[in-house]
């Protein structure tokens, strides 16, 4: 090829990727509540995941309910479902399919009854089902007075690019996460962690019980969920998984939360002496 036309793919090339990568931002975040609809004195065991991130089991007593908020994907595909499970019976549902709920709500209400489950309509300001919609999305292409097969030829790279963006995640393994309370006997810790699009929501949790999330690191080493930990008047901030950090210690990290600050399980020593301290400024 020419200089010019290699600096024309190069160019194509990066712009794909930093689209791939950081598009989504121009959606609003999506924030998603669903409450315990099911008889008077019947729990909820909920357990939500997305391809790349777990949220964890949460039990909800009746009228309760469980919140998390993210960033949905520009491309439009992405999913979280739900395992649902109360007296024996376990059903799973899609509890956000962006296609179907992006053009009903931003903030999306979910009411659990042994019927199934609704979503508020906001509308008719009844839990029900509005139809299944279908989202359009439009592109734009802009192509340069090119020959038909250097027009194939960029948009083969395009596609291989975008592809690579999305998906090669999945050469890493998924990372585990677990924060233990050893604060001191009876003192409860506050746990709320995020990412840059992922709300775990908030987590009490009582001396040596813990809050584990698992979720898949990025293929561009940026992962980043960090957590507000509150104790009795007191709050910190702390970078809970930093890849760049963390990925060359483990998969499964275990915290200890203490007094002191938190200090992750080193597997070499079997000792909590990977410490660090608060965030600057928490």
């Amino acid at each position: 090829m020419n200089p010019q036309l290699i600096n024309l793919v190069w160019l194509l090339s990066l712009t794909v990727v930093f689209v791939a990568s950081e598009a989504s931002f121009l959606l609003h975040k999506a924030d998603i509540l669903i409450y315990n609809d099911l008889n008077v004195g019947t729990d909820l065991t909920l357990h939500c995941k997305s391809k790349n991130n777990d949220l964890g089991v949460h039990i909800l007593g009746y009228r309760n309910h469980f919140e998390f908020k993210f960033r949905p994907q520009f491309w439009g595909n992405t999913l979280f479902f739900c395992r649902m499970q109360w007296n024996g019976t376990s059903h799973r549902f899609d509890i956000y399919e962006q296609n179907r709920d992006i053009r009903h709500c931003n903030r999306c209400l979910w009411n659990v009854s042994l019927k199934g489950p609704c979503m508020l309509n906001y509308k008719t300001s009844n839990f029900g089902f509005g139809g299944n919609r279908k989202l359009l999305f439009s592109s734009v292409l802009v192509a340069a007075n090119m020959n038909p097969q250097l027009i194939n030829m960029v948009w083969l790279l395009s596609l291989t690019v975008l592809f690579v963006a999305s998906e090669a995640s999945f050469l890493l393994h998924k990372a585990d996460i677990l924060i233990y309370n050893d604060l001191n006997f009876g003192t409860k810790l506050t746990v709320h962690c995020k990412s840059k699009n992922n709300d775990l929501g908030v987590h009490i949790l009582g001396y040596r019980n813990h809050f584990e999330f698992k979720f898949r690191p990025q293929f561009w080493g940026n992962t980043l969920f960090f957590c507000r930990m509150q104790w009795n008047g007191t709050s910190h901030r702390f970078d809970i998984y930093e890849q760049n950090r963390d990925i060359r210690h483990c998969n499964r990290c275990l915290w200890n939360v203490s007094l002191k600050g938190p200090c992750m399980l080193n597997y070499k020593t079997s000792k909590y002496d990977i410490c660090y301290p608060w965030n600057a400024g928490s």
